[in-house]
């Protein structure tokens, strides 16, 4: 997946680069980096490595400093990742995970980058990689067994049911057959059998709606957190006060969210 990331970074065909470039120029703080560096854009001094017709009047520079240019593949690879995650790796795919981490490793390393816009719009990637497996464990409706891992989807919720309905007959009718013959004491032994398995079955599924239960509250509130987070109008000590109580709970988020809470500080 890294190298397929790789590979589309080095063409301007992936809609992840114009929409990097939108940003580039839209967002007055991701606008002020570029300028910082005497760059304008996202595309700027790579449109031709692109393959992109450059706009009308666009002056091709025939040399860039060297710490110009890494300046500029700092803000370039940031955005481009930025974008390429949310466009290309759903938030249901580990890879958004890996890539939502990734790119908060580089982005908590390059101080001069940090920026509220960009603070919020990582950490908000971070976030949306814990919600959707706590969203799959709070409102799942299968129990959790052999048949469920392979069979997901309406049949692993049918045919466990099915089967265990169709052992309760057989067992009920072995039990009743060992009573009508006089067998009394196999008869009760089998009764207890079903008493315990299917007794059994029904704790274990009430201990799993109760966690369920647990976790949609925790879900709630990291939801609530990460939807602050993204509006950009957030308060970093709060959020991070939030966070912790949360896992005092039993919730625990990458520790780079709180990495980046304090990066959140220091932009404001």
């Amino acid at each position: 997946m890294a190298d397929q990331q790789t590979n589309e970074g080095t063409t301007g065909t992936h809609p992840a680069h114009f929409k990097a470039d939108e940003i580039s120029k839209r967002v007055p703080e991701i606008a002020a980096l570029y300028r910082s560096i005497g760059m304008r854009s996202y595309f700027d001094d790579r449109y031709l490595s692109f393959g992109i017709d450059p706009p009308k009047g666009y002056i091709v520079r025939d040399h860039c400093p060297e710490d110009i240019q890494r300046k500029k593949e700092q803000i370039d690879e940031v955005l481009w990742e930025l974008k390429y995650n949310e466009i290309a790796n759903e938030p249901d795919i580990n890879h958004f995970k890996d890539g939502a981490v990734e790119l908060a490793q580089k982005y908590a390393q390059a101080r001069w980058l940090h920026t509220p816009w960009l603070t919020s719009r990582i950490l908000t990637q971070v976030l949306d990689s814990e919600l959707v497996p706590l969203r799959k464990e709070a409102f799942g409706t299968q129990i959790p067994s052999r048949i469920t891992s392979i069979l997901p989807g309406l049949w692993g919720l049918l045919l466990p049911a099915a089967l265990s309905f169709i052992y309760l007959v057989i067992l009920s009718l072995i039990a009743f057959a060992l009573f009508s013959n006089d067998h009394p004491i196999s008869g009760f032994l089998v009764s207890a059998y079903i008493v315990w398995h299917f007794g059994n079955r029904l704790i274990i599924n009430f201990r799993i709606r109760r966690e369920r239960k647990r976790l949609a509250g925790l879900f709630g509130e990291l939801h609530l957190i990460r939807e602050e987070v993204a509006s950009g109008t957030y308060d970093p000590a709060e959020v991070e006060r939030r966070l912790r109580r949360s896992e005092e709970k039993g919730l625990y988020v990458h520790t780079l969210s709180h990495t980046l809470l304090k990066t959140g500080h220091s932009d404001r």
